[in-house]
């Protein structure tokens, strides 16, 4: 604990979270204590639940805690139990509940661990007047706030007036040394896997055809049908049903797509009815959760992002890294930043379906275009892309068939795990000596 300076050592870091379901902060901060070296530090994680999927890709060092309360905002005891069990230096909580639980429950408890506090949506989204308020005394009383996105930066500090001294901006960690390896396991979908045996006999013949306008999918090759993919938990905020909407209005014109939405959550009877209401089931499907949706990234023709709300997309960045078309809604943080400089993706207003039908349309005219001039195939395009630079120093960065070396780097390298990992540590070392503790210095020459 801080300010027992002997004895120990390497400092206690904890990660505190609801659960590691399966969403993109559970997914961080997996990957996080994945990057974190356990020579360096103690490695804890407080969860509310131990669920999820990013469970078992713990490593076995993570010593995990569970609290167990009926319901988070009840969890004060339960944590403060915890804190006395596992007395961390530094407990770097994820989500604006656990984030208010870290604060008060080190006032509550009377321990001295230093506070990093991390927002994963956008801080503008709607919410309740007393989140904000909760929100802005903790916040302030925090060693560090981490936004996950520049934009998000800057709503933590004019949104929730937190001091610019506090604020950090750090992105999640998607890339890592297994992304390319995972991206090229086998896909998982009949759609995908017909398309694939089709591709390759048709390079193989030499047989090239454009089917965007055919109205019957058995009256074509599977290849020849474009695949849009949807990606992430099926909740409100992430509007499946504007890409629902959207495929329904491409049909209408003659532009026969396929979708699938790869996911699961509360908005799967919802979004089932209305697959059936615009009679899309043979068009559109929702296969699930995927503890590997990369295979599917990978093979899609459009990977579409609908959400009215994002902190840092992770579909989207996965997208960008393997290569794979892209429409994606213009939410106020996260996006644009992701996107900046891939000319190629189409950005259009957050829930305007008739606007992401038009952009689906372009993308999938585009495809088949380039498909008659022979100018990328949509199977070798993404072969090219699983290549890494600087893999020495552990920079694991892809080189698109579309950049130069040094333009992907630069684009890609904040996503890595490598860097992200470096940032933190960077932040961690900062917060302890707020507080009086310096890393041991045996962890130091590891």
């Amino acid at each position: 604990m801080i300010g027992q300076t002997g004895k120990k050592a390497k400092p206690r870091v904890a990660m505190l979270i609801t659960s590691l379901a399966g969403g993109g902060a559970e997914k961080a901060v997996s990957m996080l204590l994945q990057g974190l070296d356990p020579e360096r530090y103690e490695l804890h994680l407080i969860v509310n639940r131990k669920e999820g999927p990013y469970m078992a890709l713990l490593p076995s060092y993570v010593q995990v805690s569970e609290m167990n309360a009926p319901r988070l905002r009840s969890a004060w005891k339960a944590y403060m139990r915890t804190l006395r069990q596992v007395r961390p230096d530094v407990v770097i909580s994820h989500m604006w509940e656990n984030n208010v639980l870290n604060v008060v429950g080190r006032r509550l408890s009377g321990l001295r661990f230093a506070t990093v506090l991390c927002e994963h949506s956008s801080i503008s989204r709607h919410r309740g007047k007393a989140v904000n308020i909760m929100r802005r005394w903790c916040y302030k009383r925090a060693d560090a706030v981490v936004g996950c996105s520049h934009m998000m930066g800057e709503e933590l500090k004019d949104i929730l007036q937190v001091p610019r001294s506090l604020v950090h901006v750090i992105y999640n960690a998607v890339l890592n040394e297994s992304f390319y390896s995972r991206a090229n396991e086998p896909v998982e979908h009949h759609w995908l896997q017909q398309r694939l045996e089709e591709a390759r006999a048709t390079s193989d013949s030499g047989v090239i055809e454009d089917a965007v306008d055919t109205a019957d999918p058995d009256d074509v090759m599977a290849s020849n049908i474009p695949v849009l993919l949807g990606l992430g938990r099926l909740s409100p905020e992430k509007r499946y049903d504007l890409l629902i909407e959207a495929v329904h209005r491409l049909h209408q014109r003659g532009c026969k797509v396929r979708a699938l939405i790869i996911g699961e959550g509360a908005e799967r009877e919802r979004l089932t009815k209305l697959i059936a209401d615009k009679a899309l089931a043979s068009w559109v499907e929702l296969p699930g959760y995927a503890s590997n949706p990369l295979p599917f990234l990978r093979q899609a023709d459009v990977y579409v992002q609908s959400s009215d709300v994002e902190g840092l997309p992770t579909a989207l960045i996965e997208a960008v890294a393997l290569g794979t078309s892209i429409v994606a809604t213009r939410t106020a943080t996260g996006t644009e930043e992701v996107l900046e400089g891939i000319h190629s993706a189409l950005l259009v207003p957050c829930g305007d379906a008739e606007a992401m039908a038009n952009a689906l349309e372009k993308q999938v005219v585009e495809l088949a275009v380039q498909r008659q001039r022979k100018e990328v195939s949509n199977v070798t395009s993404k072969q090219i892309v699983g290549h890494f630079i600087e893999s020495d120093s552990r920079r694991e960065i892809a080189v698109s068939y579309a950049d130069s070396m040094d333009t992907q780097f630069q684009r890609l390298n904040k996503f890595t795990l490598s860097y992200v990992v470096e940032q933190y540590e960077s932040l961690i070392r900062d917060v302890l000596k707020k507080h009086g503790i310096e890393e041991n210095a045996v962890s130091r020459q590891l």
